[in-house]
């Protein structure tokens, strides 16, 4: 974990060289992925600079509950503030208004290259894709894996979603999110055991293990059904 938390840092680093904090957001939705960004940015420049920057989130319907209450609790802490983007407007109508309104130039996101949007960054450092606002993304965490941010997470006691305890891998709105079935109690843990994860919807009574302890991170996202948003 040293080696990838000391390119967050020179990521994070090269941003600042170019941009000044008042241009630079940080999509920020409570996740994960975008804690560990969040505090990584935090460590590099330290809380006060962090509140000079735009926290933005595009608007998600349906959220769990412990999310949006985490969420608060964790801003309320740094003093920070953010700002929800209007769900008809999309990502690029809301990186529009941002750039348009608020002189956004540059954006940290906690996109990680596993993603399944993240073939389409490439690179930690990339510009948006023309046709799009100039802005250029930022993402600190581009080469971790599953189990690094975990690691990060517990290691440096980081907060993180009390969902994430509760048998929950990758989070996001009800109806396209629950408990991943690798971790149930007799859910797989790894190695040969793979194939012996039920894929089927669990009954929600019964005993989940946390996502840190998740055997394999190719399985990071098999609580979540994308389709079901469409």
């Amino acid at each position: 974990t040293t080696d990838v938390v000391a390119e967050a840092h020179q990521i994070i680093n090269k941003c600042f060289e170019s941009f000044a904090p008042e241009e630079i957001g940080i999509s920020f939705n409570g996740g994960k992925d975008s804690v560990v960004m969040l505090y990584l940015v935090k460590d590099v420049i330290g809380v006060e600079k962090l509140r000079r920057m735009k926290l933005f989130m595009f608007a998600e319907a349906d959220e769990f509950e412990d999310m949006v209450a985490f969420r608060a609790g964790l801003l309320d802490s740094l003093g920070l503030e953010l700002r929800m983007m209007p769900q008809q407007l999309g990502i690029k109508g809301g990186l529009q208004q941002l750039y348009d309104e608020e002189g956004l130039r540059a954006a940290f996101l906690g996109t990680r290259a596993d993603d399944p949007d993240g073939k389409y960054q490439e690179t930690a450092i990339k510009k948006c894709t023309a046709g799009w606002p100039d802005i250029t993304r930022f993402c600190p965490v581009f080469g971790w894996c599953y189990k690094q941010v975990w690691s990060y997470i517990l290691g440096d006691r980081l907060p993180y979603c009390v969902l994430y305890r509760d048998g929950y891998t990758s989070l996001g709105s009800k109806l396209t999110t629950q408990r991943n079935a690798h971790l149930t109690a007799g859910g797989s843990t790894g190695g040969d055991q793979a194939a012996a994860a039920p894929k089927s919807h669990v009954d929600s009574e019964q005993m989940f293990r946390p996502a840190w302890e998740l055997g394999e991170g190719k399985w990071e996202r098999e609580g979540r059904n994308r389709a079901a948003s469409h």
